[in-house]
């Protein structure tokens, strides 16, 4: 081989070789990111680049392992307003029961009937509506102490007398009150009159020695602002409240002649005094100014007045196994309502203004309490 040959063979080596580098370098070039890339790459796509899902890898210090695909765990669902409501609402129920409780009697000595009776009657349900009215505008008004529970006990104590009179032949003649036998059904008519007057009057009795033998601090609201919030309960629950208005009622129902201002007047009174008197109560205790107690005064009764046409429609749509009581019973008994006059759908419509003139209301004090707004809107718009 001549010297130009073994030249020529040679350079034809060396460009061989040279492409050959070229191309090892193009091809590693294709397997790596960019500086560009690198900085404009998501974590996920630098982690896929180095282990891809399901590569598997070199362990230096044992068998090759399988790499699991890495997922985010699951995030916990965020509760929405109503499960937060209906939460909060059971807890605030539990610790009112336990509260009307400490206050009932011991089912002790001759008279154990009607203890026995009373603590049935109270003890039979309900929602609590009146003494969560009372504590949560006392709340509203900054109020934070124990003050508050002897009141909270004596307006549900009112509140359950009331029924069982209302439940008895001689007025509402009903014999199932929320899903359980009414009081005189359970034990004769002579005990549930005595059952309710016992109530009635344990509801005073619960506030005074509250405030004597068992030594509640009135401070820092001052001894006068509990005896005016037992004025209110006094007032509200007696001739010029709740028992004026069912005076109206009865005598309306005998007559068969009543007019839309009688029925409004009945309202106010039979249903509305007692809402009026738990916010009232609240709003003093809590420490209000006489302006804004009359302000409560005011709202209180446009939610009552919703509260009692929510009935009348349950009374007519309502289930009564979701009610606990008998429906129908305005139409059996030729009982005027506001449905009767007004509608279902006007009836509808009212309930909802009031609604929200009594929450817009609330919400003009200085301060809020944004579970009470849901509470009567919860009271009003209820299926029982």
């Amino acid at each position: 081989m001549d010297l130009k040959t073994l030249k020529e063979l040679s350079n034809k080596v060396e460009a061989d070789l040279a492409r050959k580098k070229r191309e090892e370098e193009e091809e590693e070039k294709k397997e790596m990111f960019t500086d560009d890339d690198l900085l404009n790459a998501s974590l996920d796509d630098l982690t896929a680049a180095v282990i891809p899902p399901g590569a598997v890898q070199n362990n230096p210090s044992g068998p090759t392992v399988e790499q699991p695909v890495q997922q985010a765990p699951p995030q916990p669902k965020k509760p929405d307003k109503s499960e937060i409501f209906f939460r909060e609402l059971k807890e605030k129920t539990d610790e009112i029961n336990e509260i009307i409780e400490m206050y009932l009697p011991e089912e002790t000595g001759y008279q154990r009937t009607v203890l026995s009776a009373m603590n049935y009657s109270v003890k039979a349900g309900g929602k609590r509506i009146r003494p969560l009215l009372m504590k949560e505008t006392y709340t509203l008004f900054g109020g934070k102490s124990k003050v508050i529970e002897p009141f909270m006990a004596a307006i549900e104590m009112i509140h359950t007398y009331s029924l069982v009179h209302d439940d008895l032949p001689a007025m509402d003649n009903d014999m199932l009150r929320r899903g359980k036998p009414t009081t005189h059904a359970k034990y004769g008519e002579a005990m549930a009159i005595l059952t309710g007057d016992a109530l009635l009057n344990l509801a005073f009795e619960i506030i005074l020695r509250a405030f004597s033998k068992d030594r509640i601090d009135p401070e820092p609201i001052g001894t006068d602002k509990v005896i005016f919030a037992l004025s209110i309960l006094a007032e509200k629950a007696g001739i010029y409240g709740m028992i004026g208005g069912q005076v109206i009622d009865v005598e309306g129902e005998k007559s068969g002649i009543v007019s839309k201002k009688r029925m409004d007047t009945v309202y106010r009174l039979k249903t509305g005094a007692l809402i009026e008197a738990s916010m009232m109560i609240g709003a003093t205790l809590g420490g209000a100014v006489d302006s804004d107690v009359s302000e409560i005064e005011r709202i209180a009764g446009k939610i009552g007045l919703a509260f009692q046409i929510q009935d009348d429609i349950l009374d007519v749509i309502g289930d009564s196994q979701v009610i606990g009581k008998e429906t129908g019973q305005d139409a059996r008994n030729n009982k005027m309502t506001y449905v009767s006059y007004e509608g279902m759908e006007k009836s509808a419509e009212d309930i909802k203004k009031l609604t929200d003139e009594a929450i817009s209301g609330l919400n003009g004090f200085l301060y809020q309490n944004e579970f009470l707004n849901e509470l009567v809107e919860y009271l009003v718009y209820r299926d029982k």
